[in-house]
């Protein structure tokens, strides 16, 4: 293949076009970055939960203090999910419940009856009540008739991220190939370019070989060296 080869000089050029351009580099590279880690941030879960709700400070409230002391600083309900207090005053009871600075309120009353204060059409107030009764109930005596265990998978391609990631990369390669080859060839034809190829001694073939030769040394950083970085990140956070 000599230097002024159609298909090596079509190759560079389209080289050339794509890192002189940011906004390509952006797009190419940036965006799936960025996206993967807001993706990863959003649906990052996995591990202990830790649910922290308040309890009225009202003389009474000893006796559910006492129930968690007992289980240590802070006591766990079924699966994962940890719960903290924190006590406050009367008066803060219904700005924290309004500002949901709080999934939930528990109030002790003199008789030993317990009150939850929560939003039903909050899930996290919801899950907050189901985990702080279970702790209550278990620090009262009761007993679970059914044993249970969880097993989480640990095989690859079993989890979440397992199918965010290689989608993410698909996404990419599939927009590359709508807006890199497709898209590009049709500006080419509104801008009158490809009757100025085609009137030089250039083989067709060698043009479109060009165009996708070009794409694929895009699309090797992606899988390679540019994007599993985040991905790896993303996949931490996700659990």
């Amino acid at each position: 293949m000599s230097h002024y080869h159609p298909l090596r000089s079509l190759y560079f050029s389209r080289i050339r076009e794509f890192y002189r351009q940011p906004a390509r580099l952006f797009w190419v590279y940036g965006f799936p970055t960025v996206l993967a880690i807001g993706l990863g941030l959003a649906f990052r879960g996995g591990g202990e939960q830790v649910i922290k709700v308040d309890i009225l400070k009202n003389g009474s409230e000893s006796k559910v203090l006492d129930s968690f002391k007992n289980q240590g600083a802070s006591a766990t309900s079924t699966g994962s999910t940890r719960v903290e207090l924190r006590l406050i005053e009367p008066s803060q009871v219904e700005s924290r419940l309004r500002m949901n600075k709080t999934p939930m309120v528990i109030e002790v009353q003199p008789d030993g009856e317990i009150r939850y204060q929560f939003d039903p059409t909050r899930p996290e107030s919801r899950d907050a009540r189901a985990a702080v009764d279970d702790v209550l109930q278990r620090a009262a005596g009761r007993k679970d008739p059914v044993r249970t265990t969880d097993v989480k998978p640990t095989s690859p391609g079993s989890q979440y991220v397992h199918f965010l990631i290689p989608g993410l990369i698909g996404q990419n390669t599939m927009g590359g190939g709508l807006w890199g080859v497709g898209f590009l060839i049709v500006n080419f034809r509104i801008g009158k370019l490809l009757k100025r190829f085609m009137a030089t001694p250039m083989p067709r073939r060698d043009f479109l070989l060009a165009i996708l030769g070009a794409r694929l040394t895009f699309l090797i950083p992606d899988r390679r060296g540019g994007n599993p970085a985040p991905a790896r990140v993303a996949a931490q956070w996700s659990g």
